[in-house]
């Protein structure tokens, strides 16, 4: 990746502005270029180490007395880095099989993942990083999973101290 000034700047500046994300993803279309990292690109983080991390946090959070539902990673298409897109899905693979055997609840949303590119494109900022629409979409999903579980529980409203800051209206 270039590292000049010029460049760091304006990645810098595009990486804070959903506006110019998807203008140089456009650009990168027109140009004939897939929008994301260049292809072979390295694994960041193992399988069974990713695995068993958001295993081990589960566990905590468990013991802790949190409900736990793991969510399945997100990546917008085959297309940008077919070999990042393979090793996300294996990743997917490998989390909902781990859940599966421990019980734990697990929400994949598939309009976030690289089965549905191209329609999924207007639910990204940029390949893993859902914009407003794609945040919108996997907060419903994820409140309908929670009530189909019976994760909700019931909601009540909170208690106000005297001489605590007072609720908003």
């Amino acid at each position: 990746m270039p590292a000049d000034r010029l460049r760091v700047l304006a990645r810098g500046l595009t990486a804070r502005s959903q506006a110019l994300l998807r203008l140089r993803h456009r650009i990168d279309r027109l140009r004939g270029r897939p929008a994301g990292p260049p292809a072979g690109g390295t694994l960041r983080v193992p399988r069974q180490e990713y695995v068993s991390n958001l295993l081990a946090m589960a566990e905590l959070a468990s013991r802790q007395g949190a409900r736990v539902v793991l969510v399945g990673p997100v990546y917008r298409d085959r297309v940008s880095s077919p070999a990042e897109a393979e090793d996300m899905a294996a990743h997917r693979a490998a989390l909902k099989s781990a859940a599966e055997a421990r019980g734990i609840p697990y929400l994949e949303i598939a309009e976030l993942t690289e089965r549905s590119y191209p329609e999924n494109d207007r639910l990204f900022g940029e390949l893993i990083h859902p914009n407003h629409l794609g945040h919108r979409l996997l907060a419903e999903r994820l409140g309908a999973f929670l009530g189909r579980e019976g994760l909700l529980g019931t909601m009540r409203p909170p208690v106000w101290e005297a001489g605590a800051p007072q609720a908003p209206n």
